[in-house]
């Protein structure tokens, strides 16, 4: 139904995120604000920028399917008419009003033990197969949002600009280059944490859901 009845953008904000994808929010009819990509937003940094507003949707929807939690999603309806690809702006995450103390990044937390490692692992073994599967090369820390809830945290995932259609159809064959920025996060990760891991069980239980979805 969200495809049928796009929200009309009410204002819009140059974005400050460093970011070569992002470029704008905007404030829909809804009172929310989006991180808006379009059909140009990848321009001179994606082989296939056209596809990243498809790419977006596809792998989010992908992810409600197998139990990834992401942002909401819209479309948005610019002033100029142009149709773009909106995700909730879920910004000012402070994780010191969870865990008292100064403000630090969600990595910090897990490092010194307020957010348990298992809680991160069982996230990153569902994600890292399916950013393997949707070929997105580009994930980073800042990928991760992590925010307070009821005793600890809950973790959504969001950003795949990078991923499926926007790299080119059929997606370049696998293994992923090593170089490549989500190659490169699991294995900052491994360096990062004691006891970090990919859990393989829960790897091959995201590959199951996903061989499980129709075409």
């Amino acid at each position: 139904m969200t495809l049928l009845f796009p929200l009309k953008e009410i204002i819009s904000r140059r974005s400050d995120a460093s970011t070569a994808v992002c470029k704008d929010y905007s404030r829909a009819e809804d009172g929310q604000w989006y991180a808006i990509k379009g059909c140009n937003s990848g321009d001179g940094n994606l082989p296939y920028p056209f596809y990243v507003p498809h790419s977006e949707w596809f792998c989010q929807s992908l992810c409600e399917c197998i139990g990834l939690a992401c942002p909401p999603r819209r479309i948005i309806e610019r002033q100029s008419k142009e149709l773009v690809f909106g995700s909730r702006f879920e910004g000012g995450v402070d994780l010191s009003n969870t865990f008292g103390g100064v403000r630090l990044d969600w990595w910090h937390y897990v490092h010194n033990g307020k957010i348990p490692i298992d809680d991160f692992i069982y996230i990153f073994s569902k994600l890292y197969p399916f950013d393997l599967f949707v070929n997105n090369n580009d994930r980073h820390a800042n990928n991760y949002l992590v925010r307070g809830q009821m005793d600890g945290v809950s973790f959504l995932v969001f950003d795949f600009s990078n991923s499926w259609m926007s790299n080119g159809f059929p997606p370049p064959s696998l293994p992923m280059a090593s170089g490549s920025n989500t190659i490169r996060l699991k294995d900052q990760f491994k360096s990062c944490f004691r006891g970090f891991a990919v859990d393989v069980q829960i790897a091959l239980d995201t590959i199951t859901s996903l061989r499980q979805i129709p075409v």
